[in-house]
């Protein structure tokens, strides 16, 4: 039974072959030889088209592992972010010499200090003349 059935396949697949035979043949003699090498191009160009979608899903499946590798490699960009607070150890020295600049107030305050000897000197001279005299 199998066999008869394999058979009939086999026969049906003939005919269709033998239909698509006749079907080319039929198109050459009526149409030009160019619209058929057209017709074949179009062919050719589907199984172009679905090999490259056949490609495309390998490479989809393949981009899926490089994926992975790119998680990796924001793992390496949190290290450069380690390497970021280390900048906000250098802004800390920063703030030292934010204090530097605090000793040079103290130096203002010294000024100030020069400024009082001045008002004493002024008071000085009133005392003894009873006029301001600037030296």
């Amino acid at each position: 039974m199998s066999m008869t059935m394999t058979m009939m396949m086999m026969m049906m697949m003939m005919m269709i072959m033998m239909m698509m035979m006749m079907m080319m043949m039929m198109m050459m003699m009526m149409m030009m030889m160019v619209v058929v090498m057209m017709m074949m191009m179009m062919m050719m160009m589907m199984m172009m088209m679905m090999m490259m979608m056949m490609m495309m899903m390998m490479m989809m499946m393949i981009d899926d592992d490089d994926d992975d590798d790119d998680d990796d490699d924001d793992d390496d960009d949190d290290d450069d972010d380690d390497d970021d607070d280390d900048d906000d150890d250098d802004d800390d020295d920063d703030d030292d010499d934010d204090d530097d600049d605090d000793d040079d107030g103290d130096d203002n305050d010294d000024d100030d200090g020069d400024d009082d000897d001045d008002d004493n000197d002024d008071d000085a001279a009133a005392d003894d003349d009873g006029h301001h005299h600037f030296y």
